[in-house]
């Protein structure tokens, strides 16, 4: 199991600890799911300098942490966050939190986790393409806030979906309650080298079944096994701020039962300790 990303923190923490890892942001290349040595190794960082921030992209400081604003409140935004380096995706899991607030007209239009193999610089189309639409060579789960059946295949004004090479056509999940409800939704996306499986949640509680999942090969999508990773989001007419507030990689993999996963929690909480 290759994790794509960790940050040197708990899995409900942020992107970054100001107290000791400031702008810390580290690549995890870990084969064997159980493995929980690389909680405490010393891998080479990647600081937010590092992540190719485009368009409307910026890391914003807040009381004890930094995050990730996709777009501000604002109408016509469009941003994208990428690795600058490739990372291996040949399987992997991820997880993060994120917040969508401040809306107006209803809110719009969502953001996407995206790995891709064109460019760090990959800024796809504006509004309702999410800032995704368009990337080649790409795959996106997509967290969409509005209703744009009347543009493309869409599925509701609340829902994931998994999308191929910039183009909207993949399977669809509604989602309740809405993402705009300013709460802090969690969110774990993992690949097992022929399913994606993505969770979501309102608590830091992993959910047992997938809401969405798809059978894919992403070396045939991606053209290999490494691409670049990060997120996009945009608004249109009607608008909203997208946040990304944590990028961890603590989940375990689905074969993970939940005593092994807590043993891992405190095996990083050990860890967490000694840094301090």
């Amino acid at each position: 199991m290759t994790v794509l990303f960790k940050t040197r923190l708990k899995l409900e923490t942020d992107f970054t600890s100001t107290k000791v890892y400031q702008q810390v942001l580290t690549p995890w290349f870990l084969a064997g799911s159980l493995a929980i040595s690389p909680f405490c190794a010393g891998e080479d960082v990647l600081t937010f300098s590092d992540l190719k921030l485009n368009g409307s992209a910026t890391t914003v400081s807040i009381p004890n942490t930094i995050i990730l604003r996709l777009t501000e409140a604002k109408p016509n935004q469009t941003g994208s966050a990428f690795s600058q380096i490739k990372v291996d995706i040949d399987d992997f899991s991820t997880f993060f939190t994120f917040r969508i607030t401040e809306s107006k007209y209803l809110g719009a239009e969502g953001f996407v986790f995206v790995l891709q193999s064109d460019k760090s610089t990959a800024l796809g189309e504006e509004s309702n393409g999410l800032g995704y639409g368009g990337i080649p060579s790409s795959v996106g789960i997509e967290f969409d806030t509005w209703d744009n059946t009347a543009w493309r295949n869409d599925y509701d004004q609340n829902h994931v979906g998994i999308n191929l090479h910039g183009r909207f056509q993949g399977p669809r999940a509604s989602i309740t309650p809405s993402f705009k409800n300013g709460s802090l939704w969690y969110v774990w996306i993992e690949y097992n080298g022929h399913e994606l499986a993505v969770r979501l949640s309102q608590t830091s509680d992993r959910p047992s079944q997938p809401q969405l999942s798809y059978s894919l090969n992403l070396q045939d999508v991606l053209g290999g096994t490494e691409a670049f990773v990060g997120f996009t989001a945009a608004t249109g007419g009607a608008y909203a701020k997208h946040e990304i507030i944590s990028w961890n990689a603590l989940p375990p993999a689905v074969t993970v039962t939940l005593e092994e996963y807590e043993a891992l929690k405190q095996k990083y909480a050990v860890c967490q300790k000694k840094g301090e």
